[in-house]
Parts: structure tokens; sequence; C-alpha cells
């Protein structure tokens, strides 16, 4: 059996240890089109917004 590693690049936002959220876009943005939200959500979550 043949294990990949991957990489991601994600934008983070929150406590560490706070419950996490993923957040992923829609075809054709990026990660910073969560900013603004992740922002609001980063007061009671983790944000991990994946690129």
């Amino acid at each position: 059996m043949s294990i990949q590693c991957l990489t991601f690049q994600y934008r983070e936002s929150g406590e560490p240890f706070a419950p996490p959220i993923v957040a992923l876009h829609t075809l054709g943005k990026s990660a910073e089109s969560w900013d603004q939200m992740a922002a609001i959500l980063g007061e009671k979550y983790r944000v991990l917004a994946l690129d």
C-alpha cells in the first residue's frame, strides 16, 4: 500500500483550541473570500479556510 502526503495552503483565524470550522471556497475564488466571515466566526471558532 502506498501513502501519499498532500500539502494544503490555508488561512487561519480564531483561537487554536476553539472548535474548528473548515471553510471551502468556490471555483475561481481563494481563501481570502472567507476573511470577513472568518473575522466574525473567529470569535467563537477556529476557522481554517483552505486555498
